[in-house]
């Protein structure tokens, strides 16, 4: 009669059982709760070895229904996104110039855009140059440099960006004090 009442309390505790939840916390027919490295928890439910998703309250009672002190999610803090459109502050240049600026009244110069933010062009007196906006040097806003040369002007646009205006700013003596542009395209 001993043995039988030890074996029939081996049995009720599990310890003759191959299953993989006869050692577990079984809530609501889940056990084997865990958290992944992702911050969400998983369990295994009764009669499969897959992992299934499971919300943190359920989480959490099974952490105190198997006698564990309940850990908290991490705290993932969404920050909203910041989608900045691309603005070609140059785009006023493109097209075909024409010098109004003696003594280079006649004048052709074609703007040639090579990236966002950089427009290359053969001017009357300087030769290749590049446009970029300007650091602010001495209040210009647009810096013209080539080989041996570095201008800084103030650019205006007028009459609805089909009259251009340079005005120097500082550079060196080749740059021309002042320009004015048509837009002929």
């Amino acid at each position: 009669m001993k043995k039988y009442v030890f074996f029939v309390c081996l049995i009720m505790l599990g310890v003759f059982s191959n299953s993989a939840y006869s050692q577990s916390t079984i809530l609501d027919g889940m056990y084997g709760c865990q958290r992944a490295t992702n911050g969400r928890a998983y369990c295994r439910r009764k009669g499969s070895e897959s992992l299934q998703a499971v919300t943190e309250e359920f989480f959490i009672r099974y952490q105190i229904a198997s006698g564990i002190t309940p850990i908290p999610s991490p705290t993932v803090v969404v920050k909203p996104a910041v989608v900045l459109l691309a603005v070609d502050e140059l785009s006023a240049f493109d097209g075909a110039w024409v010098s109004t600026t003696p003594p280079n009244v006649g004048g052709r110069i074609i703007f040639t855009r090579l990236s966002l933010g950089t427009r290359e062009v053969s001017l009357p007196v300087l030769g290749q140059a590049s446009i970029r906006i300007s650091d602010g040097r001495d209040n210009s806003n647009f810096k013209v440099s080539g080989v041996g040369f570095n201008c800084y002007y103030s650019v205006s646009f007028l009459r609805g960006n089909s009259l251009m205006t340079w005005d120097l700013k500082s550079g060196d003596s080749v740059c021309a004090l002042s320009s004015v542009y048509d837009k002929i395209q």
